[in-house]
C-alpha cells in the first residue's frame, strides 16, 4: 500500500514541477525569454528546476519534518528551509544557465540571483508542501500532567499513610 501512494505522491510531485518549469518557461525570467527559443526554455526551466529543486526539497523536507507541530511551526520551517536551500540552488541555476546560454555570473550578481531563486523555490515549495502543512493545528496542544494512581477514588500514598502499612492494596492493609 505504502508503494502504491509514493509512486502516486511522486507521479503527482513530478506533475507539479513540470507545470511550474512550463510556467517558468512562458514568462521566462532572468531574461531567457529573449535569450532563447521556446524549446531551449522550457529545456532550460525543466533542468533548472530539477537542479535547484533538489537541495531546496532537501532542506524543506527536513526541516518541516523536524519542527511539525504546529502550522505556524511548518510554516517557518518551510521558509527556512527555502532560504537555506536557496544557497547551493542558485549555484545550480547559475551553471545551468551559463550552459544554455553561454553567459557567466560574477559574484556580484548572486545575491539578486539568489532572490529570484528564493522566491520562485518558495511558490514551488508552498504547492509542493502545502498538503503536508495544512493539517497541522494552528496551536500547539496543552497537556496536562496524568492524574496520580488511585485505589478506589483515594490516592495511594494516602492510602499507604494512614494505615501505616508498607503494603495497601484496595484500601486493604497486609501487615
Amino acid at each position: 500500500m505504502r508503494e502504491i501512494y509514493f509512486r502516486n505522491s511522486s507521479f503527482r510531485s513530478a506533475i507539479r514541477l513540470f507545470i511550474a518549469a512550463c510556467v517558468l518557461t512562458y514568462t521566462g525570467p532572468f531574461g531567457t525569454y529573449d535569450a532563447l527559443p521556446l524549446i531551449g526554455r522550457l529545456l532550460f526551466w525543466v533542468a533548472a528546476v530539477v537542479v535547484a529543486g533538489g537541495p531546496i526539497h532537501v532542506c524543506v523536507h527536513f526541516l518541516t519534518r523536524k519542527f511539525n507541530q504546529t502550522r505556524r511551526s511548518a510554516i517557518a520551517s518551510l521558509i527556512a528551509g527555502v532560504v537555506i536551500g536557496a544557497i547551493p540552488a542558485t549555484a545550480a541555476v547559475m551553471t545551468v544557465f551559463a550552459y544554455f546560454i553561454g553567459k557567466s555570473f560574477d559574484m556580484a550578481t548572486y545575491p539578486v540571483m539568489w532572490g529570484n531563486v528564493v522566491v520562485i523555490g518558495l511558490v514551488i515549495a508552498v504547492i509542493q508542501f502545502w498538503p503536508r502543512i495544512a493539517h497541522r493545528p494552528a496551536t500547539p496542544a496543552t497537556q496536562q500532567p496524568p492524574p496520580p494512581p488511585t485505589t478506589s477514588g483515594r490516592n495511594l500514598a494516602q492510602t499507604r499513610s494512614q494505615t501505616n502499612c508498607p503494603f495497601a492494596f484496595k484500601d486493604v492493609a497486609v501487615c
